[in-house]
Order: structure tokens, then sequence, then C-alpha cells
């Protein structure tokens, strides 16, 4: 029987390996009731939000390329407006995923970049510039505007939003991702928010 207490050199490979792939998997999350999410990056797509009728699939392949972004293809995504964009380089970490998002969100068509990420079900999933948060009930209507007035880059489209109350629907004005990633993290964690 081994000793469960030594270490062969193989093991300690594999630690590192797993421990290595762990790290950068978890290079984003997603804070969903206080609670961080990992989200799983697919190294090989952006998603693109194009205004209907601004930009078709060649045209916007030119435009990313234009700025450097080499597409092998891109192709009209649900819902409308919506573009999955296979890149030519591999996305590796944060750093080159907001570098691609920022070149692809300095063109005046585009109106949203964000990374795919792959969901428990092996599809596609991305973020849009629109988000749901609750806050408290001990939270006042003055003090959840203040608190978005301070805390958010753009606009509440509603507030009690589909009669529940203390729900806002927001919409980010950044054209980056990770930009909204970020703040809504942020803003998820803090204590006047359920």
């Amino acid at each position: 029987m081994r000793d469960s207490r030594r270490w062969s050199n193989r093991d300690l490979l594999v630690l590192a390996f797993l421990w290595t792939t762990a790290v950068a998997h978890a290079q984003f999350e997603v804070h969903y009731f206080k609670q961080p999410r990992p989200l799983v990056l697919d190294t090989g797509r952006i998603a693109i939000f194009v205004q209907l009728g601004e930009l078709d699939g060649p045209a916007l392949k030119t435009a990313l390329a234009d700025r450097g972004i080499s597409a092998t293809q891109v192709a009209p995504h649900s819902p409308r407006g919506w573009w999955l964009v296979d890149l030519e380089s591999k996305i590796e970490g944060r750093k080159s995923a907001d570098a691609i998002l920022t070149l692809a969100a300095g063109i005046p068509s585009i109106e949203f970049a964000s990374p795919v990420f792959v969901n428990r079900f092996s599809s596609p999933s991305f973020l849009t510039r629109e988000t749901i948060v609750q806050f408290a009930d001990r939270v006042s209507s003055k003090d959840q505007t203040a608190l978005l007035a301070a805390h958010w880059t753009g606009a509440s489209l509603a507030s009690n939003w589909a009669g529940m109350a203390r729900v806002h629907l927001l919409r980010t004005s950044h054209k980056n991702a990770l930009r909204l990633l970020e703040e809504t993290n942020a803003l998820a964690q803090r204590d006047e928010l359920t």
C-alpha cells in the first residue's frame, strides 16, 4: 500500500497542471446573489452587437480586419444584431481578451463587444448591454437612484422592472463587455443589493 503522505514527481506535475488550468479558467467570474460564479472562456470567439442594418457579415469581417482582428468566420446569432466571430488567433487570458474587445469596440458601428463563454450545456453565451439588479428591502427609492448614479455607467431603463419591487433593468454605456463585468460585479457585492 502506498504512503499517502509522499508525493511523486508525477503527482506534483499533475497537481501543478490542474492548478494552472484552474487559474487560467478562473480569470472571469460573475457575482450572482453575492456568490462568484466562474465563467469559462471560449478562447476562439468573441460576440459583437451591431445595430440592425449597420454592417453585414462581410463588412463586419473587413471592419475587424482593419482594426487588426483576423476573423476566420463571422456568423449571425440570436437575438438579432448579434454576431459570433471566430478568431484566427486564440485569446490568451484577460489582457488578450480586453485588447481584442477594445479594438472591436472602437469600430463606430459596433455597439458592444463581449467575450464568449461556454455554458454548462457547452453552447456559447456572452454578456449583453443589459443587466438586472435588485436592491434590499431597506433601501429607499431615493437611495437606489443615488447609488446607481454614483456606481453605474449607463442608464436605468426601468425600475420595479416586470412588476418586481426594487428591481432595475440597466443598460451600460460601455462598449467593452469587460468594463460591464467589472462594474456589475462591484455593484453586485454592495450591501444595498441582494
